[in-house]
């Protein structure tokens, strides 16, 4: 696995959205109770039981917003509410039929992201423009159930973008008129003490951490793909098996179109490993195909083929949740080969007996990077990341770089919690160059400086009740006095996000 063998990991926390929810998403730990069943006349209790072997629900299902998953395919209401419920309750499950086993679910969301990037200069001759944009997002589903076994899930969105020199010209993930989001057909059945299914459509999708499938929701229009999901679930394993064809977002009306020259494909196996007492922990692997007949990687249109094997571990330790991935790329593009790798580690501890829910985290993230003029490309390819072109507190983009940091977060009040990080940046390589969002800032023509700056950030999430919320962040790149000296002035980075989700 090349340089991936002899990594030193790091273990540490997320503290930006993405990855705060992939660790909370992978803590499947609880504290057990000591048991009952001591024998008569002893004077010592039992030991506390581990808990059962079980995987997170929480597999799979990508990031919460409010009481709700952001992939709306995975939230579930199989029993009706009260007839004197808020409106909003009663049509998570409408009755179709007299006995009960047709039934719908609808949805909703309504979407303001503010993104303002203060860039005086990206390491080129002429100083960068600020941009400010305010993205609004619209999202309606439907989710009709044809018994226990048949399902039939569609959904439209639409996104509109305005404000001041942001990304021109506007693409269709940015801005769409109205469109079919996702639109597929699902059947499963219980089998061998699991259950077993196949999904068949245009559908969204997050595998594991999403280090390398995601929806993407800090976009506008969100990550979608045609093809068909197969898995099998049981309580303590699951696996999946996929084959997808990414979506061409045009900015009409029902114009988005499939990208016949881009596939993917993959399985996905996840084992919950043997419990201990306070320990808790679950291991993934899995394989990722990726094509791409016309690859721009290199200057000129080539095929790109690239294979991710990938293996994760994550859990609960005496109360830490912890979530490390490690990725290999191998593959080729025109006539050269790939050696790629990256390792996403994140720790996140509440602190035992501290008020207000104090919570320390921990990060460390490398991606490798190299020239491109050899007959080897070490440049990491995110895929479909949620980590891709922006975090919601982080700019830095998820290829050739080295990233440590920590952060804290706590409740302010029972609604509000805030938080505050400092992450270091260097370039893994300085014969490539690295990304502030969607642009590259510096390549190896520039400066041979490895270290790119400090990443300081503070950040509030508001959640007023399970449907309406608000998160802010600030987080300024301090740049290194090397990437000062060819003109990278640093950068700032506000993002404000109103969100109504029912």
């Amino acid at each position: 696995m090349g340089g991936l063998a002899s990594a030193v990991c790091l273990s540490a926390i997320g503290f930006d959205q993405a990855e705060a929810q992939a660790v909370a998403d992978a803590s499947s730990a609880t504290t057990p109770s000591a048991s009952a069943g001591a024998a008569p006349g002893t004077q010592t209790a039992s030991a506390p039981a581990a808990p059962a072997r079980a995987l997170p629900p929480s597999l799979h299902q990508g990031q919460k917003a409010g009481g709700f998953q952001t992939l709306r395919a995975n939230d579930s209401f199989p029993i009706p509410a009260a007839a004197n419920a808020p409106w909003d309750e009663r049509l998570k499950h409408v009755p179709l039929s007299a006995d009960g086993q047709i039934w719908v679910t609808f949805s909703g969301e309504e979407r303001m992201l503010m993104q303002n990037f203060n860039r005086p200069s990206i390491g080129t001759a002429s100083p960068a423009l600020a941009s400010l944009s305010f993205q609004f997002r619209h999202q309606y589903g439907a989710d009709l159930h044809l018994g226990e076994r048949l399902r039939v899930f569609g959904q439209i969105v639409s996104g509109q973008v305005t404000g001041d020199n942001y990304v021109s010209p506007v693409f269709g993930r940015q801005q769409n008129a109205l469109e079919l989001g996702q639109a597929f057909v699902e059947y499963s059945r219980p089998l061998y003490n699991g259950r077993a299914g196949v999904r068949v459509g245009r559908q969204q999708t997050h595998l594991g951490s999403g280090q390398l499938i995601s929806a993407q929701p800090i976009h506008n229009i969100e990550r979608n793909f045609d093809g068909v999901r197969a898995y099998y679930a049981a309580k303590a394993f699951r696996f999946d098996a996929f084959a997808y064809r990414p979506l061409v977002h045009e900015r009409g009306a029902f114009d988005d179109t499939v990208d016949d020259t881009t596939a993917i494909w993959g399985a996905y196996g996840a084992f919950a490993l043997p419990r201990r007492q306070h320990v808790a922990l679950n291991f993934d692997a899995y394989y990722v195909g990726y094509r791409d007949e016309e690859s721009a990687l290199l200057k000129a249109t080539s095929v790109q083929d690239i294979s991710s094997f990938g293996v994760r571990l994550y859990g609960s330790i005496h109360g830490a949740q912890i979530d490390a991935n490690l990725i290999q790329q191998t593959g080729d593009v025109g006539p050269k080969t790939i050696d790629a790798w990256a390792m996403v580690n994140s720790i996140r501890y509440p602190v035992p007996g501290a008020p207000r829910n104090l919570t320390l985290h921990l990060v460390s993230n490398v991606a490798s990077g190299g020239s491109r003029e050899g007959d080897v490309i070490h440049t990491f390819d995110p895929l479909y990341s949620v980590q891709r072109h922006a975090n919601f507190a982080s700019s830095i983009g998820f290829t050739n770089f080295v990233d440590v940091g920590g952060g804290f977060t706590f409740d302010a009040t029972d609604k509000l919690e805030l938080g505050a990080s400092l992450r270091a940046f260097w370039r893994y390589s300085i014969e490539d160059g690295y990304s502030l969002g969607y642009q590259t800032a510096v390549n190896n023509r520039k400066t041979d400086a490895r270290f790119i700056g400090l990443l300081p950030g503070v950040a509030a999430n508001y959640n007023l009740n399970k449907h309406v919320s608000v998160k802010g962040s600030i987080s300024p790149l301090l740049a290194s006095d090397g990437y000062k000296a060819i003109g990278e002035d640093g950068m700032k980075s506000y993002q404000l996000e109103l969100l109504y989700i029912w």
